[in-house]
């Protein structure tokens, strides 16, 4: 299980690090690259502007999607 928060985000008013919008797509890659089952849950990211494009970085090289 994954608890994907987006307000470590560079511009996120919460962030106390500052991932960038490559670090999360960088993020799905290795969490794919694990080959396991993964439940994620996402939480977290204020930075309202930016938590679409965010997602869709991660989840789009994370690959995760099985039905």
């Amino acid at each position: 299980m994954l608890s994907l928060g987006f307000d470590i985000f560079e511009l996120d008013p919460q962030s106390k690090v500052a991932v960038t919008r490559e670090g999360f797509a960088v993020l799905g890659e290795r969490i794919r690259s694990l080959g396991l089952p993964c439940l994620i849950v996402q939480e977290g990211g204020y930075h309202l502007e930016s938590l679409e494009d965010n997602a869709r970085a991660f989840f789009v090289n994370a690959e995760v999607w099985q039905l």
